[in-house]
């Protein structure tokens, strides 16, 4: 378990992206195959990827393409002061549109109608932040990944606790969301710690605010913007390393559309590399994760 740097975190991201992709075609395609967006030039530079050919790809269809986000869940999607929805998952859907040159309409939806959606095809594709699972993708096609879903550990700040010493979770109490694949792993590797589950995690990191608790076992992105917000009173902290574990937490996050959406599918990939290319990217990975 490596803490990787910001850098590298976003490297990777887009450097899975095109194996994955290729992959559920049934071949490894080389890098001189990634594909770049519509109207772009032949070839681009990318750090950490050198130069990659733009393939063929027939147009998309002219028409308004349905994107759903998830609700409630930020600094992924969530409404501002003016009741606007907003967000990463949201930045990044319409970076997506202005670089396909799509029209697009974005609508929240909860999980289970988003999952639903999908199926029926009643959307063109989400951005909400899907686990690359097996399940999701006997469901769903799905692009490479757009960003890495570890997990960490948060402690008050005044803890002894060592994120990196285990042993100390003997007999401790731990906060897990209900149902999640945190509470699984805990459930499997912290089984001699006290495990409590709640129904939401801000539930949790206010059971962690009050000490009733030793430590939140979570998603690092999410309480990464929640540590810099005003909810923790600046109470908190993160201890130990990255938990990256495929079998639980997926291979990273991925846009998802329904199946037998290979086309749509190949273009967003296209979008997310020119995305990372001139920069776009980055912008608003750091408007929402860099402190």
């Amino acid at each position: 378990m490596k803490i990787i740097s910001k850098s590298m975190f976003i490297i990777g991201v887009l450097a899975a992206c095109y194996g994955f992709a290729a992959a559920q075609d049934g071949g490894i395609h080389s890098p001189d195959n990634l594909v770049l967006a519509q109207n772009k030039p032949l070839t681009i530079s990318v750090i950490g990827f050198g130069y990659f050919k733009k393939p063929s790809l027939a147009p998309l269809p002219r028409r308004t393409y349905r994107i759903l986000v998830g609700k409630d869940y930020p600094p992924f999607n969530y409404r501002d002061s003016q009741g606007k929805i907003t967000g990463f998952n949201v930045e990044i859907a319409h970076a997506l549109c202005v670089e396909l040159n799509l029209a697009c309409q974005i609508v929240a939806k909860n999980w289970p109608t988003i999952e639903a959606d999908l199926a029926n095809d009643r959307a063109d594709f989400a951005v909400a932040s899907l686990s690359i699972s097996r399940k999701n993708l006997t469901k769903f096609e799905m692009t490479g990944k757009y960003y890495d879903m570890p997990a960490r550990f948060v402690i008050r700040k005044n803890s002894s606790f060592d994120g990196n010493d285990l042993s100390q979770l003997r007999n401790k109490n731990i906060g897990v969301v209900a149902n999640s694949a945190h509470e699984a792993y805990a459930q499997r590797y912290f089984s001699e710690a006290n495990i409590t589950s709640y129904p939401d995690l801000n539930v949790a990191l206010d059971k962690l605010v009050s000490g009733k608790l030793l430590t939140v076992f979570a998603d690092a992105l999410t309480t990464k913007n929640w540590l810099g917000g005003e909810n923790s009173l600046n109470c908190c902290e993160y201890t130990g390393d990255d938990f990256y574990e495929p079998q639980f937490f997926g291979q990273g996050a991925a846009i998802a559309l329904p199946k037998g959406k290979i086309l749509l599918r190949d273009w967003l990939n296209n979008g997310l590399a020119t995305l990372w290319a001139t920069g776009r990217y980055e912008e608003i990975y750091k408007q929402y994760f860099i402190n």
